[in-house]
């Protein structure tokens, strides 16, 4: 199973979060045996095709970051995310508001087929 999570943490708080993402929080996820590994991705620029035509576009109102988490199970550890959502920083940050998370998706890997499953319940088959 991957899970995709975009995500964009406030200016204020930028490097702080990112910091103790990937120092504290991530490695604390890859303690969970199910966890196989994580990637994290920064979006460095964005361009949209318009009409045969590529424009160039700012990334500021974007979601910037974007992590997947591959699992060799069809559950998520709850009792090590239970345990990290409740460390001070993760209150602080995402509790307080400071992470803007354009929200998660699960995706099953089964014989060269990727079934996706979205927020509203509906399967989509691709790959």
């Amino acid at each position: 199973m991957f899970i995709t999570v975009l995500w964009q943490p406030e200016d204020a708080v930028h490097d702080d979060f990112v910091e103790w993402f990937r120092t504290d929080f991530a490695p604390g996820m890859l303690e969970s045996p199910e966890l196989l590994r994580t990637r994290i991705f920064k979006l460095q620029r964005a361009s949209l095709q318009v009409g045969g035509q590529l424009e160039e576009k700012s990334i500021s109102e974007m979601y910037q970051y974007m992590t997947i988490w591959e699992f060799d199970c069809d559950e998520l550890p709850w009792e090590i995310l239970v345990y990290l959502g409740s460390s001070e920083r993760w209150r602080y940050y995402v509790e307080g508001g400071h992470l803007v998370s354009g929200g998660c998706r699960r995706d099953f890997v089964r014989r060269g087929m990727m079934l996706t499953k979205s927020s509203n319940g509906k399967s989509v088959n691709f790959w």
